[in-house]
């Protein structure tokens, strides 16, 4: 993946993906129903595209009939990064940012080749859960399904303190599968909090897109060191940083390469509402209780 650069960024008209392949083949995935100058003008601004650099591709996915097939490829230009199967770890560092948003330094790992990623680096890692393209195909359904199952789940864990797992947008028959894996629900114990968000226009492509950029919202949030949850609080309502534009870098040791700063009107940010896992008005999906034992938290912090 060396050389690999992608961006995405959110103007409120609609989420775009850019990709500039280390064969400086240039692709754009443009969510927006309708055209828009501003995409190409970002991108001009950034010195990505000019006289000598177009566009290889300009990919307009709304405009067509729903493919499960292209959606996923367009899906995984981004959860790629971060996604393997049996889930992975993120080992990450937060860096001076020059401006508002954030900045971070990761590497990925494999779950299955690192069981255990302890004394790697000097915060906890983040843990990275998905579907891969064929059970996200099995499970089929409408494309709103196809939406809410590519999404990731992500789990964090500070030694000695109960876990958060966000939730993503999995639904309960995707939490199913995905805890027909033993070692999986291993790794979820210690859990008692779960979150989850409810996208504000349903579950498109575009929602699919900014799922997939999921974990780097969360550790841009954790590198600014939000407090997401207080002491003694059973319920708690958070939010990312406010950012409207991504870029990450792949160099060829695949170290990534994180910045992410305000756009517009900075739409990629991730709201839900962190609770106990058997809240009573909105306990996690059946299949997470079943694993985890129905344990229930009372208190967590991010502070």
């Amino acid at each position: 993946m060396a050389g690999l650069r992608l961006l995405v960024f959110e103007d409120g008209a609609g989420i775009c993906l850019y990709v500039r392949l280390a064969s400086a083949h240039r692709i754009l995935v443009d969510c927006r129903r309708r055209s828009s100058y501003l995409s190409l003008k970002f991108l001009r601004d950034l010195g990505e595209l000019g006289p000598l650099t177009p566009l290889s591709q300009y990919l307009r996915p709304l405009c067509c009939p729903p493919c499960l097939d292209s959606w996923l490829k367009a899906v995984n230009l981004l959860r790629g990064l971060v996604f393997r199967p049996g889930g992975s770890w993120i080992i990450w560092q937060p860096m001076p940012s020059s401006g508002p948003g954030f900045r971070l330094k990761a590497k990925v790992y494999s779950r299955t080749r690192m069981p255990d990623p302890r004394g790697i680096g000097e915060l906890p890692p983040l843990l990275v859960l998905g579907l891969n393209a064929a059970q996200i195909r099995d499970l089929g359904g409408p494309p709103g399904a196809w939406a809410a199952n590519s999404s990731l789940a992500l789990k964090f864990c500070r030694s000695g303190e109960e876990g958060l797992l966000l939730g993503g947008d999995l639904r309960p028959t995707a939490w199913q599968t995905l805890l027909t894996d033993r070692e999986i629900k291993g790794l979820l114990a210690g859990t008692s909090f779960f979150a989850a968000g409810c996208p504000e226009r349903g579950y498109d492509l575009a929602r699919s897109l900014k799922m997939a950029a999921l974990p780097w919202l969360v550790l841009g949030s954790l590198g600014q060191k939000a407090s997401w949850l207080s002491p003694g609080q059973c319920r708690s309502c958070f939010e990312t940083p406010k950012v409207g534009a991504m870029v990450i870098d792949v160099d060829d040791a695949g170290e990534l390469d994180v910045q992410a700063w305000p756009w517009e009107e900075n739409h990629l940010v991730y709201k839900g509402l962190a609770r106990p896992l058997e809240d009573p008005a909105l306990p996690a999906p059946w299949p997470v209780l079943k694993a985890l034992g129905n344990i229930t938290g009372t208190s967590f912090s991010w502070a």
